[in-house]
């Protein structure tokens, strides 16, 4: 799973095997079973962990 803006660019590119919707600029994703957080531009504020 990755992120399109309203024009159809890809802005986080797609790497992840689950994504849950931004609250507050920030998602939810799960990748490789672990869990983490990501911004809008696609950098970890929290890295994935299990």
């Amino acid at each position: 799973m990755g992120d399109i803006d309203r024009t159809g660019k890809i802005v986080v590119n797609p790497q992840f095997d689950e994504a849950w919707d931004f609250v507050n600029g920030l998602v939810k994703v799960r990748m490789a079973g672990g869990f983490g957080c990501i911004d809008k531009t696609g950098r970890y504020v929290y890295n994935p962990t299990k």
